[in-house]
């Protein structure tokens, strides 16, 4: 009974320590949001190990894996900013979503700017939809959302940053879609990010 018991015991502990990944709850400033409608479907997209750290967030049909970067501005060190490279199942880039101005500080802070160029003094936030350096189609913030950002750990020490976002956006309509799949509006929610800054 005793070496059963141990058995039972080694295989649970087994079992508990190979869990993939541990879905984080944000915290109380960006809600956790389910999916809105019927049809939406959640697919998981490999995870492909990198250097910099992991990142995930819902996307509209799926659960969407990205490669973080974060960099201080040279000119600012009290802001940094993060791009979020997300991949398909052949490892090709194919979403390149960006957060600017971010205070390099524990916080919760609103996205609001809309032009990264011209709103220097706002938080700002672009997504294009890419096939590695080809920029398929450009979204800009959608201002009519709660759009989010939180600084919720900065290891100085390991050089790491730690966060959650929630992020709406509509197409630029600057021009005619190029890919006809890409919905109007895009909303990533339930983000996490964690990784190095440089």
């Amino acid at each position: 009974m005793n070496k059963f018991m141990y058995s039972l015991l080694i295989s649970t502990l087994i079992t508990s320590s190979c869990s993939n990944v541990e879905i984080i709850d944000p915290p109380p400033c960006i809600e956790k949001e389910e999916i809105q409608d019927s049809t939406s479907r959640v697919i998981g997209n490999p995870f492909f190990p990198n250097p910099h750290g992991e990142a995930y967030c819902t996307k509209v049909n799926q659960l969407t894996w990205f490669e973080p970067i974060s960099i201080k501005y040279k000119n600012d060190s009290s802001t940094f900013y993060l791009i979020l490279f997300g991949r398909d199942q052949d490892s090709i880039l194919v979403d390149e979503l960006r957060v600017n101005r971010i205070p390099f500080k524990i916080g919760c802070y609103e996205i609001t700017g809309t032009n990264p160029e011209k709103d220097k003094s706002k938080l700002n936030s672009t997504y294009d939809n890419i096939y590695e350096d080809v920029i398929i189609d450009e979204f800009m913030l959608d201002t009519s959302a709660i759009n989010k950002i939180t600084v919720s750990d900065i290891d100085t020490t390991s050089k790491t940053i730690t966060g959650y976002f929630a992020v709406s956006f509509v197409f630029k309509n600057d021009r005619p879609k190029r890919n006809p799949f890409n919905p109007y509006r895009m909303r990533f929610f339930n983000g996490y990010f964690k990784g190095k800054y440089e």
